[in-house]
C-alpha cells in the first residue's frame, strides 16, 4: 500500500488546492483559510498511520448498533488519520461527535486532539476540492458546477474563520470518489505500523 509521510501528506493537498485553483472556481477565502492552515506547522505533528481512505456511510455495516464490517479498502495507505476522521466530522450531530472524539482520542492516547480535529475539518472541505478536480478530470459539467456551488456556500458559511479556530460548516459531503491516484510504493511492514501507538 502507499506509505506517506507528514510533508507528503501535507504537500499533496497543497498540489489538489494548486490544481484546483487554476479553474477559478477556488473562493479568495477558502484558498487563505486553507493556505494558513497548511502553514501552521502545530497542525502538521503526528505519527503516520493506517488510513482506510475512503470511508463513508455505503462502506460502514452494522447490525444493531454494532458495527459489523467496513468495506472498500481500494485506498487504504498509510498517512494521516485525519482523513478517516473527516467524514465523521462532515456528518455527526455535536453530541455524537463529541462521544466520538473522546472514545477516539482516548483510545489512541492523544496529545493533541485539536490538531487531528483541525486537520479532519480541513479534510472535509478539500473533499469538494476533489469533487471539483473529479468534475474538472471527468469534463462533467453538471459536477463542476455542484461543487462551485458547494465551495461558495462554504466560503459564505465560514467567512474569514481559521481551521482550528472555527469548525467546518461543510455539512454533507460529496459523493465518494477514487479518482486516478493509482500511486503505489514499496511493501509496507505492517507490524511496526500497527505497533506505532504502542512507541
Amino acid at each position: 500500500m502507499p506509505d506517506y509521510s507528514v510533508a507528503e501528506c501535507r504537500s499533496r493537498i497543497h498540489s489538489e488546492i494548486d490544481e484546483a485553483a487554476e479553474s477559478g472556481a477556488i473562493p479568495a477565502t477558502l484558498f487563505d483559510r486553507w493556505e494558513a492552515a497548511l502553514s501552521d506547522d502545530d497542525l502538521w505533528r503526528f505519527t503516520p498511520r493506517v488510513v482506510h481512505g475512503a470511508l463513508s456511510a455505503e462502506c460502514v455495516w452494522f447490525d444493531g448498533h454494532d458495527v459489523t464490517a467496513l468495506t472498500d479498502f481500494s485506498r487504504v495507505h498509510v498517512g494521516d488519520p485525519a482523513e478517516d476522521l473527516a467524514w465523521v466530522m462532515a456528518v455527526a450531530s455535536d453530541s455524537v461527535l463529541a462521544d466520538f472524539e473522546d472514545t477516539y482520542y482516548q483510545a489512541r492516547r492523544m496529545s493533541n486532539a485539536r490538531a487531528l480535529r483541525a486537520r479532519a475539518t480541513l479534510m472535509s472541505e478539500i473533499a469538494l476540492v476533489r469533487w471539483l478536480l473529479h468534475g474538472v478530470r471527468t469534463r462533467d459539467s453538471e459536477v463542476i458546477a455542484d461543487a462551485r456551488e458547494s465551495l461558495a456556500a462554504l466560503a459564505r458559511a465560514v467567512g474569514d474563520g481559521e481551521i482550528g479556530n472555527a469548525d467546518s460548516a461543510l455539512a454533507t459531503p460529496p459523493p465518494n470518489t477514487h479518482g486516478d491516484d493509482t500511486a503505489r510504493t514499496e511493501q509496507v511492514d505492517m507490524d511496526a505500523v500497527l505497533n506505532r501507538d504502542a512507541r
